[in-house]
């Protein structure tokens, strides 16, 4: 299992108008109080076999458009290596790279030479944090986030921009792990719709694993996507909810609220009625969450969530 941090980190370039370069950001947010206890292992878990979880935050690609072909090429090596020393500095275990994302909207994705670029500073990467080592002596690694290449409703086609099959067949090895961002499917509907229908999960999964051997030996380094927030829809706003968030627009709703489960999407739906307007929340529960673990299962992929600290306590029962 994967738990994606809060970013980290941003790539940034030193200034868009007379010098490129590039600079890691944000680096003041990292909280080495937190990395510290996060390393410490309870009493007893190394008895049962457990291992301190690997601190790999989230590596943001922010550079503008303009110099994003550059950064990739003329500029790789420099931010690369920006990267592993920002990673050996702070005790690091590697990055999580969001940029595909980035990429696709620049339209590189969909140039050839570009597409080729930018794969190509994904594997140079990988083989550099891979010859930088740990505290324990193991290499660092790079897991990379991508959407999903099935578009959901309201959203353009990612086919000739998609990182697929072909991708993950040649990357699986170097990678740690690619987490697939199979939330958001209502992000870009105008009305109520689930965060991860069970069958658009199931068609992002065999976009990036088809029958045959060889994907199943690649199927453990795909992170599918487990969204521990919601969304609420209302007449006037479509937005993310945290649990809390949940739970006290259902106290607000009273008797007015209907509970329902979607067999279709096989995901609970919550409906209830707020100053005389209907509004509906999709979140998930320990039923859509276990119905999604046994999914990834039966890929033999893991999962990766978005995030922890946004659900139930009641969800870590199930992992």
């Amino acid at each position: 299992m994967h738990a994606p941090s809060a970013v980290a980190a941003r790539l940034t370039p030193l200034s868009d108008r007379d010098k490129l370069g590039i600079r890691v950001e944000g680096l003041h947010e990292v909280n080495k109080t937190w990395i510290k206890a996060m390393r410490k292992l309870p009493r007893g878990a190394k008895s049962r076999g457990l291992s301190a979880p690997k601190i790999v935050p989230r590596l943001a690609f922010e550079v503008s458009p303009q110099n994003a072909f550059e950064v990739l090429t003329t500029e790789s090596d420099e931010t690369i290596r920006s990267i592993v020393r920002m990673c050996e500095k702070r005790g690091f275990d590697g990055v999580v790279l969001e940029a595909w994302s980035q990429w696709v909207a620049m339209q590189l994705t969909s140039v050839p030479a570009a597409r080729e670029a930018a794969l190509d500073f994904v594997r140079r990467l990988a083989t550099a944090l891979g010859a930088s080592t740990t505290r324990k002596g193991q290499p660092k690694e790079l897991l990379f986030v991508i959407p999903p290449a099935p578009s959901a409703p309201g959203n353009a086609p990612r086919a000739s921009s998609a990182f697929a099959w072909p991708e993950l067949q040649e990357f699986h090895e170097l990678l740690g792990g690619v987490s697939l961002m199979t939330y958001d499917y209502s992000a870009g509907t105008g009305g109520p719709q689930p965060n991860a229908p069970l069958k658009w999960v199931e068609d992002c999964l065999g976009s990036l694993l088809p029958p045959g051997d060889a994907a199943l030996a690649a199927a453990p380094k795909v992170l599918m996507g487990l969204n521990f927030y919601g969304r609420l829809f209302t007449p006037k706003e479509m937005r993310p909810i945290v649990a809390h968030e949940l739970s006290d627009l259902l106290e607000e709703g009273g008797s007015s609220v209907k509970v329902r489960w979607s067999v279709e999407h096989e995901e609970h739906e919550f409906e209830f009625s707020k100053n005389g307007e209907r509004h509906v929340a999709y979140f998930p529960t320990l039923k859509s969450i276990q119905v999604r673990l046994d999914e990834a299962r039966r890929w033999g992929a893991g999962v990766s969530i978005w995030e922890l600290g946004q659900g139930f306590d009641s969800f870590f029962d199930l992992l």
